[in-house]
């Protein structure tokens, strides 16, 4: 009966492709999106990972990492309560904060990438950079408005925008890194210089699409008492929304903190976990975040008009993530390290990192996707609560495997342990607080997954002799 529930539910959502603004149609642009995210980086990601080296991919995972944080300490988490205001006054005054606070706090940190003694005086182990520090404000300033662009093309439900600008912007990124890579032999700047570069177009192009949907009235002066009454009616985002968030993804970035504090920027360790991480991320981005932005709408209008549809709609997505998702990182966890030896010796190291990493990227997979369902409850203190926790297990995790052990392996064991268990327990929390059986949806997904793995582990046995990759 479950299978043909199961079967009938996949022929509804393919039904609903044909219903214009449906959840299965808005939901095809955004997979359609990260359908070709995916497609272009398993094409070209290797020619880029080959040309650049470990060394080049842990200078810019740590530009990239350092941009994203700011980026997302810019907007102070406002962009994320544009769904909720009914008024497009009280929006258009939202948006306009959330740009402000852009503008400001990227202008206080430039002075001190501007300056690349200042900085790496604060931050020594940051000098591996250079001079490109000084593009990292043009970054958080790309990066933070693009975030808006996206939180406001996702309440008019722009989809097929974005599902045009998605993939030319990652296309054309990674044929910018080819082409540097070819002319100037892997120069570690080539991966800095495409990012900004491509990423500024992108978001050009971005704002031109969003004209006809009103983004221009962000530019329109407003009373400074519409504007703050914005900052206090949604201050519940800069509160406990932002911060939480913000510790989630600092506390996923602590391994490229702690390896370059070991100084393994130049032995590469840097690069592997980020490009292992980056690998990692296809499943996610292409099954997970593809869905979330449709899921978000769906979700806060379930909260306001029909709360007691939040449980179907959690069930059905989380089914449907479960088993889009469950080959392809099982797959990643026992043959990564295959995978990237393609790419060269040097990166086989990454592959065995992906083993380590890929349990916690499943249950990340089941559990981010849906943590709109705190906001659409308005629970977003138990969210904030969780990611505190997070980023002091991932701090421990970090230090000990930085400082006592001293050991790049250590470190990414016992960050991808603590996540695993961190992250099957949000999975846990989210069926839990809309009401449905958590235990045995739960003992499922953990009993499938585990017939997932004794499979892939006896066919690597088979071909390669081993059961598991080699951190070393």
């Amino acid at each position: 009966m479950n299978v043909k529930h199961w079967i009938q539910g996949w022929r509804r959502d393919i039904a609903g492709v044909r219903v214009k603004g449906s959840f299965a149609r808005n939901a095809l642009y955004t997979f359609s999106d990260a359908a070709v995210n995916v497609l272009s980086q398993i094409i070209l990601t290797p020619i880029v990972a080959h040309l650049y080296g470990p060394v080049a991919y842990g200078i810019y995972g740590l530009f990239n990492t350092i941009s994203t944080n700011l980026s997302t300490i810019a907007g102070l988490g406002y962009p994320g309560a544009f769904m909720l205001p009914r008024e497009e006054r009280d929006f258009h005054a939202l948006a306009r904060l959330s740009l402000l606070l852009l503008i400001t706090i990227t202008a206080i940190t430039l002075p001190f990438f501007l300056i690349p003694s200042l900085l790496y005086t604060a931050f020594p182990s940051w000098r591996v950079m250079g001079r490109w520090c000084i593009a990292i404000p043009l970054m958080v300033l790309v990066l933070g408005g693009f975030q808006i662009l996206l939180h406001w093309a996702t309440r008019v439900k722009a989809f097929s925008l974005y599902a045009k600008v998605g993939p030319t912007t990652n296309v054309s990124l990674r044929m910018m890194n080819v082409a540097i890579g070819v002319v100037h032999r892997g120069s570690s700047f080539g991966l800095i210089f495409s990012d900004v570069f491509v990423r500024t177009l992108s978001g050009i192009w971005f704002a031109l699409g969003l004209r006809k949907h009103g983004l221009g009235r962000i530019l329109i002066r407003q009373q400074r008492r519409a504007v703050r009454d914005a900052a206090i009616d949604y201050r519940d985002y800069p509160t406990f929304i932002f911060p939480g968030r913000w510790l989630g993804l600092f506390a996923l970035q602590l391994p490229i903190f702690g390896l370059t504090a070991l100084g393994d920027v130049d032995s590469g360790a840097v690069g592997r976990f980020t490009l292992a991480g980056g690998l990692l991320l296809m499943p996610l981005r292409l099954f997970g975040y593809s869905l979330s932005a449709v899921f978000m709408q769906k979700a806060n209008e379930a909260g306001q008009n029909d709360p007691a549809s939040l449980g179907l709609l959690t069930r059905r997505l989380y089914m449907r993530l479960f088993a889009l998702g469950v080959i392809p990182f099982t797959a990643l966890t026992f043959f990564g390290d295959k995978v990237f030896l393609l790419i060269g010796d040097t990166w086989q190291v990454a592959g065995a990192y992906c083993g380590i990493m890929g349990p916690f990227y499943l249950f990340r997979l089941l559990s981010e996707p849906l943590i709109t369902i705190y906001n659409a409850q308005r629970a977003e203190k138990r969210l904030f609560v969780f990611y505190v926790f997070l980023f002091a297990l991932n701090a421990a995790a970090v230090w000990i495997g930085t400082y006592v052990f001293a050991d790049a392996a250590m470190v990414v064991l016992l960050f991808a342990g603590c996540n695993t268990a961190a992250y099957l327990y949000l999975s846990c929390a989210i069926l839990r607080t809309t009401g449905l059986p958590w235990q045995r949806i739960t003992a499922r997904t953990l009993l499938l997954t585990l017939l997932s793995a004794a499979v892939l582990a006896a066919l690597r046995f088979a071909v390669f002799g081993s059961w598991l990759p080699v951190m070393r």
